[in-house]
């Protein structure tokens, strides 16, 4: 037991409370229904039918279409939509709402493994035990992507979807170019660190790399890599800037809210600023500023920076998150206005159904709000433990720290022990450093990228 101990412990625990608190007490469920979210009621048909007096029996203009009435309205009717508070028994019926419940509970159990996980190898520093909270990290990525695939498949079913299928395919072919072009940038202006974890991966495998590998090829897996990220995190970018426009028209006299609203939405570019050297690592590890004896901040202090800094984005996008789903169901009661401004006809279905719609695809929205945050925050945790970083400045716990002999636990068999260890020469610090690194860094990108040309799109074509 010493290869896992106490936190094999800990994954059990935390695995069976999650089976059973969380179709009970489910944070997920809390997070739509106890932020206040406010959600638009579609009118009947009797009222619609009160609006246009139009009578209730079968006649020209109203005929019975299997069990239910379909009738026409005027798009300029005068129709004031009902507002409720979201409630439980609401959400639990909408599309995706399951996939929604696992990945923010589970991901939120992750967090507390790792948390655990952390306090534990801060004060039991053991080179034979294994990480599991990676483990949950890794699960939850998968899971993120997972997500994502399915969002973005809803754009490649039916006919009615080409446009958005068309978009899709031109921005995965697009990032997959912008990602070679990256892969090639100069280490010195660009630190992915994927040349070093070339660099280790094939010095500590080097008899399989002579024969089939090359770096070339690792820099064109990673752009396939990248091209994928890209495509998933399109369509959440886009609905990102939508949210976000939408968000500041409805709090112009909240000044406040409107710059954390601002600080949200560009602080994914400060994790992509933090990786280009020249505008990051150069003002606080090298440069002396006036009045100061030494740089800001010491190299590993720089490293925790960053990983901080990912934490930051993860807090901020969290807080806010109700405000945008506020601003998307708001949308409901726009379309509503709009229509008003329009002339000729429109069936009571086709109207009930536009409003009902936005509430209908909630979780859809919030997936492609939380999904790719998540895969940046767990991307991030993964990147501090399987790189071999800190939280804080190393200086008083020297990172090439090794128990002495006596101090070593037997483990489970040797075999195992033999594999472990031939799996950590070969998938090094280094190596993970490299690949985490960089689809860290692609990740913020791409999904910044993808809203800022959300927002470009939003504030042209509102002002023709």
């Amino acid at each position: 037991m010493a290869l896992f101990g106490f936190q094999l412990v800990t994954t059990m625990i935390m695995a069976s409370i999650l089976q059973k608190i969380m179709p009970q007490y489910s944070f997920a469920k809390w997070l739509l229904c106890n932020t206040g979210l406010i959600r638009y009621l579609h009118p009947t048909d009797e009222e619609l039918l009160s609006l246009v007096r139009v009578p209730k029996a079968k006649g020209k203009g109203h005929q019975k279409n299997g069990t239910s009435d379909t009738f026409m309205v005027p798009r300029s009717i005068d129709i004031q939509l009902d507002a409720v508070k979201v409630q439980p028994y609401d959400v639990v019926h909408l599309r995706f709402y399951m996939d929604y419940q696992w990945l923010v509970d589970f991901g939120l159990f992750t967090l507390l493994v790792y948390l655990i996980t952390e306090i534990y190898t801060s004060w039991q520093v053991s080179t034979h035990e294994m990480n599991l909270s990676l483990v949950w990290c890794f699960l939850v990525i998968g899971f993120s992507l997972k997500v994502l695939f399915s969002l973005t498949a809803l754009y490649f079913r039916g006919e009615e979807a080409m446009g958005e299928r068309s978009l899709c395919i031109v921005a995965a072919s697009t990032y997959l170019v912008v990602a070679m072009a990256v892969l090639i940038v100069d280490e010195s202006s660009l630190e992915l660190g994927v040349e070093d974890a070339y660099s280790a991966f094939s010095a500590n495998a080097s008899s399989f790399l002579a024969h089939h590998a090359s770096k070339l090829f690792l820099k064109f897996i990673l752009a396939l890599i990248g091209a994928a990220l890209g495509g998933f995190l399109t369509f959440p970018g886009l609905r990102l800037a939508r949210m976000h426009w939408d968000a500041l028209r409805f709090t112009t006299e909240r000044r406040l809210l409107q710059l954390l609203l601002h600080i949200s939405f560009i602080s994914p570019f400060g994790v992509v600023i933090a990786w280009v050297r020249p505008l990051s690592r150069d003002y606080f590890t090298t440069r002396i500023w006036p009045g100061l004896d030494e740089p800001l901040l010491s190299k590993d202090g720089f490293e925790s920076l960053r990983l901080w800094l990912i934490l930051g984005v993860g807090v901020v996008r969290l807080l806010l998150l109700p405000f945008y789903l506020q601003a998307y169901l708001n949308l409901a009661h726009e379309r509503m206005e709009l229509q008003k401004k329009e002339a000729g006809k429109i069936s009571n279905r086709d109207l009930q159904r536009s409003v009902a719609r936005v509430f209908y695809y909630l979780c859809v929205v919030t997936l492609q709000y939380l999904a790719p945050l998540f895969l940046l925050i767990y991307q991030g945790l993964l990147l501090k433990s399987a790189g071999g970083y800190s939280w804080w400045s190393r200086n008083e716990c020297p990172a090439d720290f090794e128990p002495s002999p006596e101090k070593l636990e037997p483990t489970l068999s040797s075999e195992m022990t033999v594999t472990l260890s031939s799996l950590r020469q070969v998938f090094s610090e280094e190596v993970a450093r490299g690949v985490l690194t960089f689809t860290t860094w692609w990740t913020a990108f791409s999904w910044f990228s993808s809203s800022a040309l959300g927002i470009f799109y939003y504030s042209y074509f509102s002002k023709t």
